[in-house]
């Protein structure tokens, strides 16, 4: 979804910490890892998208790296605190979701706006995610899968993405139609997020 340098992402490495703690089922250790790394963040950094302080970290320095890049960044939340609070799974996926939209958006072709464009919205134990993205048009597809343009990448990302929402009974969908690409999550069920 896009070629060239990727941008700074500070989190990239807490991510893929936490995300090795979710897979080998220490939620307790990702969980108070999540919660060491948002006390070290300055809490004046932090926009205050919903009532989820991990969601807003994660949203807040993606939406910095996309100013950085030239991408207008624009988010939208109906997330409260309580069922999906401190979530690791969550964290991790809405993390690649943006990564991945902001390095797209920010590679896309220089005539073109650049944005991202995301929604969470709960109800219950479920969450919806939604990102959309421009990028410049250029995509790689195996069947149904894509496949990362990024350079040593093999598309991760989306993969751990789709894994971790079918863990939590949900669903992942990707799709791309001219230059903006959509990505659609759901993480949900009974005792989705429970600890």
């Amino acid at each position: 979804q896009g070629h060239g340098r990727r941008p700074a992402a500070r989190p990239a490495h807490a991510l893929a910490a936490i995300r090795s703690l979710v897979t080998q089922g220490d939620s307790d250790a990702a969980l108070e890892f999540l919660d060491e790394y948002m006390d070290g963040m300055a809490s004046d950094g932090i926009t205050r998208y919903c009532g989820n302080e991990a969601v807003n970290a994660v949203a807040s320095h993606y939406a910095k790296v996309a100013e950085e890049n030239g991408v207008r960044f624009e988010m939208h939340a109906s997330l409260g605190g309580s069922a999906a609070a401190g979530n690791a799974d969550l964290c991790v996926v809405l993390g690649n979701l943006l990564d991945n939209a902001v390095f797209a958006a920010s590679h896309g072709d220089g005539e073109q706006p650049r944005w991202v464009r995301a929604g969470l919205a709960s109800s219950g134990d479920a969450v919806a995610i939604t990102v959309d993205n421009s990028f410049d048009g250029c995509v790689e597809q195996e069947g149904n899968a894509y496949r990362s343009t990024k350079r040593g990448h093999a598309g991760l990302g989306i993969e751990s993405v789709r894994f971790a929402a079918e863990r939590h009974g949900g669903a992942a969908a990707f799709s791309h139609d001219g230059t903006t690409f959509h990505a659609s999550v759901m993480l949900g069920g009974p005792s989705a997020f429970a600890d």
